[in-house]
C-alpha cells in the first residue's frame, strides 16, 4: 500500500486494523457476508475483489480493475443500500495505479 503512495490517514488505519487480534466468530461471518455481495456483484463491473479481512474492529476490503473508467464507487453505492453496511462507519481510501492496475480499498469500521 505504501508504495502505491496511499494518503498516510488512510494507511495507518489499515495498519492498525491489521495490528489488531480477530474476533474469530464474527469476522468469519463478515467475511462471508462481504465475499458473498461483493463477489457476486464485481465480475459484471469488471472489479476483481482478491482481498476482505476482518479482525475485530472492522473489515478492509482490496479492490482491482483494469477497467477505465474504474467502477468502485457503483458497487460501494450498491453496498450502501445492504443491511450490515448500517452497521459500519465506511472509509474510502483514494484508488491508486501500479502496474497498469488500479487499486481501491474499503476499510468498514465497526460501530
Amino acid at each position: 500500500m505504501r508504495q502505491m503512495n496511499v494518503e498516510e490517514p488512510f494507511v495507518k488505519l489499515h495498519d492498525k486494523l491489521s495490528a489488531e487480534g480477530r474476533d474469530p466468530d464474527w469476522a468469519y461471518a463478515m467475511e462471508q457476508t462481504l465475499g458473498n455481495f461483493f463477489l457476486s456483484r464485481s465480475s459484471q463491473l469488471g472489479i476483481e475483489v482478491p482481498t476482505i479481512v476482518c479482525r475485530t474492529s472492522g473489515c478492509e476490503v482490496q479492490m482491482t480493475t483494469t477497467q477505465k473508467p474504474p467502477l468502485f464507487n457503483q458497487l460501494t453505492k450498491a453496498a450502501q443500500e445492504e443491511p450490515w453496511y448500517a452497521t459500519f462507519t465506511p472509509h474510502q481510501g483514494p484508488t491508486s495505479v501500479f502496474n497498469g492496475v488500479e487499486y481501491f480499498w474499503l476499510i468498514l469500521k465497526r460501530k
